[in-house]
């Protein structure tokens, strides 16, 4: 099997997963339970249509869609690469190819008129929570 091919299949297998999430998000639990959904999206027609789907599930459960880009320098980045934490969540650990993929990609950003923009490198953990927090409780849930 060839990458490209390979790389499909597991396109579908992440497709399939996610919409059993989505699914499950949308059907099983309480409304009051609240959900933080992560990913990095490359500029692409998929990237908006992923993006109007969490849009409408928010708006079917009645929660609040806080759209949030993290931001890092990306030296800062490539110094964070490397460990087996990476490896052990499946997350690429080479910094070389993530130097080559990072400066090749351009990544999907909400057009959301309150997108909430982060950056990681010149802020802690705890600051960069509080502002989500901050910024979640002063909207409102539609």
């Amino acid at each position: 099997m060839n990458v490209g091919a390979r790389a499909a299949g597991m396109c579908r297998e992440i497709d399939f997963v996610r919409d059993a999430v989505f699914r499950m998000i949308e059907e099983v639990p309480p409304r009051s339970v609240s959900y933080v959904l992560t990913n990095a999206l490359e500029q692409e027609p998929e990237a908006y249509v992923l993006c109007q789907r969490v849009e409408r599930i928010t708006a079917s459960r009645g929660s609040l869609f806080l759209p949030v880009v993290l931001m890092c320098d990306l030296e800062e980045q490539l110094r964070r690469i490397p460990g087996s934490s990476r490896t052990q969540r499946l997350k690429i650990d080479n910094v070389e190819r993530a130097r080559a993929y990072i400066e090749s990609t351009t990544f999907f950003t909400s057009g959301e008129e309150d997108l909430l923009t982060i950056d990681t490198a010149t802020m802690s953990l705890e600051r960069a929570a509080d502002s989500i927090l901050g910024r979640s409780a002063r909207r409102a849930v539609p």
